[in-house]
């Protein structure tokens, strides 16, 4: 009788561990600068900076291919700052929820209007110090939507 009841203590003790850690928040808050960005596979990022700032209940996204951008400006016309803006630079930002690996981000400005107000669910891990993010998003053009995609994503945590 003994033995069953150790037995029994043992089973439970490894049960509330086991459940201790599968409820362990994923720790995504840093600052994350990208590595790798796919969209159904094709590599996407380019020699810009892209960057990820996440705190307890919000991020922002920047991205600055500064090159790029100087490389526009220094023309000079106003079709030529216009696409510095929109082609050299972007950004976003909103809050989130993490429940167990599922990141939700709801978009409270970005740099296309159509996406205010919008929330894409994401599976996150994190592996020493890298984040890694995945899931579809919609592609809009003139702010209608023409497609998902596939969206993965790679990031180095830098703070």
């Amino acid at each position: 009788m003994t033995y069953t009841k150790t037995t029994l203590v043992i089973i439970l003790l490894c049960l509330f561990v086991a459940a201790s850690v599968a409820q362990q928040k994923v720790n995504i808050e840093g600052v994350w600068q990208a590595l790798s960005q796919k969209m159904d596979g094709k590599e996407t990022l380019t020699a810009g900076k892209d960057v990820k700032y996440i705190t307890a209940k919000h991020w922002i996204w920047v991205y600055q291919d500064k090159g790029k951008c100087l490389s526009l400006l220094a023309k000079k016309t106003q079709r030529d700052s216009i696409a510095a803006y929109y082609d050299a630079f972007g950004a976003g930002a909103g809050t989130y929820k993490l429940v167990g690996n599922t990141y939700t981000e709801t978009i409270e400005y970005f740099s296309d209007p159509s996406y205010v107000g919008l929330s894409f669910p994401f599976t996150v891990k994190v592996v020493g110090d890298r984040l890694y993010q995945s899931g579809k998003l919609p592609i809009f053009e003139g702010g209608k939507k023409v497609k998902d995609v596939q969206w993965d994503e790679v990031y180095k945590r830098i703070e």
